[in-house]
């Protein structure tokens, strides 16, 4: 018998980077993945653009959340103006 292929969709932004699905990320670990000061991550959950998920006391943030931003966001340069 062969052994079962199982293939596993692993979200890739259009920015390239890859995260587990339904991973919760803490605050700073948002922060770091989307590369951005506390201030600007704040402004975005205080304006709903980013939803959270509050466990007891802890806020976390699904990697879902950063993939869709990153991937509603993001334009690639155009070829003319590179650099």
């Amino acid at each position: 018998m062969a052994p079962e292929e199982t293939s596993q969709c692993i979200p890739v932004s259009a920015y390239g980077r890859t995260m587990e699905p339904d991973q919760l990320l803490t605050i700073p670990e948002a922060i770091e993945k989307l590369r951005i000061s506390r201030t600007h991550f704040f402004r975005l959950k205080r304006e709903g653009i980013i939803t959270d998920i509050r466990l007891g006391h802890r806020t976390l943030i699904p990697s879902r959340e950063i993939t869709r931003l990153i991937d509603e966001r993001y334009r690639p340069p155009t070829p003319g103006n590179a650099g």
